[in-house]
């Protein structure tokens, strides 16, 4: 369908056969600058694209998770208490400690204090099954928008991560 030799581009186009100058694109279109759209370069486009976004959400990941305690780690957490001297009466005699800590178990606080405690960390706390997925996307497109951090961890659960982590 090429052509024969010696024949001239009139009579090519005469009997329709496409020349290497036309714009046709196998894609199913026309994209040459006459019009049309150009699939094959959008197509290309968007694999670039989502390529690049998920070469973004590993090196994201990867990022995070660096410095992060293992599970064992956090499974096996003995917070630090307060060493405590007694005289042989049984009398209090000195106390030492980083930290003030007393050890109170759950059964002993009052729901009240429980309510309050999860209706300030988290109002929705009942109504979702440990990540609260829409106050993570207002919050990241909050913070995307704002240009500033509106949002963050929530503040129980960032002290605990920065004692446990010593910073």
């Amino acid at each position: 369908m090429r052509g024969e030799p010696g024949e001239t581009r009139e009579t090519r186009e005469k009997r329709g056969v496409m020349l290497r100058t036309d714009s046709y694109d196998r894609w199913g279109g026309d994209a040459g600058p006459e019009g049309g759209v150009p699939w094959r370069k959008i197509i290309v486009g968007l694999a670039i694209a989502a390529g690049a976004g998920l070469l973004a959400v590993i090196i994201f990941i990867i990022v995070a998770l660096q410095g992060l305690p293992s599970l064992d780690d956090l499974q096996d957490y003995q917070p630090p208490v307060t060493s405590r001297v007694h005289a042989g009466d049984g009398a209090l005699v000195a106390e030492f400690a980083r930290e003030q800590r007393v050890f109170v178990p759950i059964e002993a606080i009052p729901d009240n204090v429980k309510n309050a405690f999860i209706a300030t960390e988290d109002a929705r706390f009942f109504e979702h099954s440990g990540i609260d997925y829409a106050g993570l996307a207002r919050a990241i497109v909050s913070n995307v928008y704002s240009r500033k951090s509106a949002y963050s961890f929530s503040p129980v659960a960032r002290n605990k991560l920065i004692r446990y982590a010593g910073a």
